[in-house]
């Protein structure tokens, strides 16, 4: 079974550049700050129609830092988890988001703009 997952990363750590130009990894790791899942339909769904969903529609997610905000691999004074948020609570990286955030977000992940991280957290709140 091929993976339909879009895996994207920061340039610099990239596998390949896709077609649009964002550096994108092969499979899923720890360098994978946004992704993109293919939606499948229930498979209890019986009916030959989409139910709104076409066969290209996607979940969108991005990485967050500790304070739920867009995660900037090039901060070193972002927050990070503590002891208990890291061993206690969701272990969760990815928030899924809209379209128009996770754009936004791997225009960052391709650029380092740091502008963009502030639109997105902005959008977040």
């Amino acid at each position: 079974m091929t993976d339909k997952n879009k895996y994207y990363t920061i340039t610099g750590s990239e596998d390949y550049i896709d077609e649009s130009g964002f550096p994108r990894l092969e499979k899923d790791s720890d360098k994978v700050y946004a992704k993109c899942s293919l939606s499948q339909k229930p498979k209890h769904i019986v009916s030959t129609t989409n139910l709104g969903v076409d066969k290209d529609s996607y979940k969108y997610y991005i990485a967050k830092n500790a304070n739920n905000e867009a995660y900037n691999p090039n901060d070193t004074y972002q927050p990070k988890s503590n002891f208990i948020n890291t061993v206690c609570k969701d272990s969760d990286r990815l928030i899924k988001v809209n379209q128009y955030i996770f754009d936004k977000y791997i225009n960052f992940l391709k650029t380092s703009n740091s502008q963009w991280i502030k639109q997105i957290n902005r959008d977040l709140k």
